[in-house]
């Protein structure tokens, strides 16, 4: 679907469109594609990342998931676009792991730098992704005292008006937590 709408923008930008206002002066219409707005799944498709399952699970930059509170080197899409290359030709896994990129036709790459033309929506981006990796670092930082006032706070929330409720079991069992749960924890902070 997505190569069509690409073609009808190569098209509009190749065969401009010619139109004559009332005083008769030629007015020329044209296409450039200047920003892709997406959530965090068309996001990574647009990106051809892997989400958060990666060594390098950032859209935006080389960050290892080891040292995942600072800002790595931002993601270069020469660099991506030479990785899309190998992978296709050798479809190692390993070299996805690496680079958080799998291989597939995308022809957004045509149009825009997935890396810079995409804004990050801390909606999508936050919670589902750096925001288990904050936490994670956060209740592994604290003192075993410190872990059971964060259980008791949990336990303490009000959470009436949520549809799913989360407990203390949040803070022991983070790494098999989803997005969802996350995101519902965070919501939950005031």
């Amino acid at each position: 679907m997505l190569k069509y709408i690409v073609q009808d923008l190569y098209n509009l930008k190749r065969n401009r469109i010619t139109a004559y206002a009332k005083t008769s002066r030629d007015i020329v219409v044209t296409s450039a594609l200047a920003i892709c707005v997406c959530d965090f799944n068309m996001m990574a498709e647009a990106s051809n990342h892997l989400r958060p399952n990666t060594n390098k699970f950032c859209l935006k930059c080389n960050i290892d998931r080891s040292d995942c509170i600072n800002k790595g080197e931002q993601r270069n899409s020469t660099v991506s676009r030479g990785i899309l290359e190998r992978l296709q030709l050798s479809g190692s896994k390993e070299l996805r792991q690496r680079h958080g990129l799998k291989s597939y036709a995308n022809c957004l790459w045509d149009i825009i730098n997935p890396h810079e033309d995409i804004p990050v929506s801390m909606l999508h981006w936050m919670f589902l992704g750096i925001g288990k990796h904050l936490l994670k670092v956060s209740f592994e930082s604290l003192p075993e005292n410190g872990i059971k006032i964060a259980e008791c706070l949990i336990e303490s929330l009000d959470q009436t008006s949520f549809k799913e409720k989360i407990n203390k079991d949040l803070i022991r069992y983070i790494d098999s937590r989803q997005g969802k749960d996350i995101k519902h924890y965070v919501s939950t902070q005031k």
